[in-house]
């Protein structure tokens, strides 16, 4: 396979995201959505066709064997995949820059309670459970426990948030 930036356990995490119901394989209502997030609009006819042509088996079921090759053989599609993948590290990146207030390189406990502030309260004082939150967070965050956040760390955090791949 070409090198697109993507490993073989990046690809099987990707599939993985898309199987919704962790059944070990994608439907055709899943493919729909990793259509869409790709920006590939498909309507129902194109959809059945991309669905037939990665279910090889012809299951009704496209297994991780079948999407890899299928990937392996399709530029486009890596190349979109691996294009949307460092669109969302440069949004990551440029949102702790945004935080990094004092440009130390990490995000100290007042930067990141400020972004608690300002997405969570509109910029007002933080409830008492908000602010148990974004404390508790803010350990999870900071994974090696000298009290603040690196840019790799808040990547990893926004990663086990679910907010990017």
């Amino acid at each position: 396979m070409e090198d697109i930036g993507l490993t073989k356990k990046e690809l099987f995490e990707l599939f993985s995201s898309y199987d919704e119901d962790q059944n070990g394989t994608i439907d055709r209502e899943e493919l729909g959505h990793l259509c869409t997030d790709l920006g590939l609009n498909l309507g129902s006819m194109e959809l059945t066709a991309a669905m037939q042509e990665l279910d090889v088996d012809m299951s009704g079921q496209i297994e991780w064997d079948e999407f890899y090759s299928w990937f392996a053989s399709s530029r486009t599609v890596a190349h979109k995949i691996a294009g949307a993948k460092r669109a969302a590290a440069e949004a990551a990146k440029q949102m702790f820059r945004k935080y990094d207030a004092d440009n130390s390189g990490f995000i100290e406990k007042k930067e990141w309670l400020q972004i608690w502030k300002e997405l969570y309260s509109g910029g007002d004082k933080l409830s008492k459970n908000m602010l148990h939150m974004a404390k508790k967070e803010h350990k999870k965050a900071d994974m090696d426990g000298d009290g603040k956040i690196s840019m790799e760390e808040f990547i990893e955090w926004m990663k086990d948030l679910g907010l990017y791949n």
